[in-house]
C-alpha cells in the first residue's frame, strides 16, 4: 500500500516537533524501530490499524490547533518539547 499524504504529513509534523525516534515510534504505535524506519524511508507501508489511523488524525489535529494558538513557527514546532515551568 502506498503511503498516504496524511501519514507523510504526520511524519513531517513529528520531525518538526523534534521528537526522538522512540517518541515517534510510540506515538504512531509501532512496536519496533525497524517498522518506524521502514515507513520513514519507504514510499510503501503495510495497512495501518484503526488505532494508527486515529493517531495520525490526532497528530494532524493537534498540529493544526497549535498553528491556531501560536503565530510563531518556533512555538508551533517546539511546543511539544518546551519545559513546563507552571506546575
Amino acid at each position: 500500500m502506498n503511503i498516504t499524504p496524511a501519514v507523510k504529513c504526520a511524519l513531517e509534523v513529528l520531525n518538526q516537533w523534534q521528537l526522538s525516534p522512540k517518541q515517534r515510534m510510540n506515538l504512531l504505535s509501532y512496536k519496533t524501530m525497524g517498522e518506524l524506519l521502514n515507513i520513514e524511508t519507504s514510499a510503501k507501508i503495510g495497512a495501518l490499524s484503526e488505532d494508527q489511523e486515529s493517531r495520525v488524525g490526532l497528530i494532524l489535529n493537534i498540529h493544526q490547533a497549535l498553528r491556531t494558538v501560536f503565530n510563531n513557527p518556533t512555538n508551533v514546532c517546539g511546543y511539544m518539547t518546551f519545559v513546563n515551568r507552571n506546575y
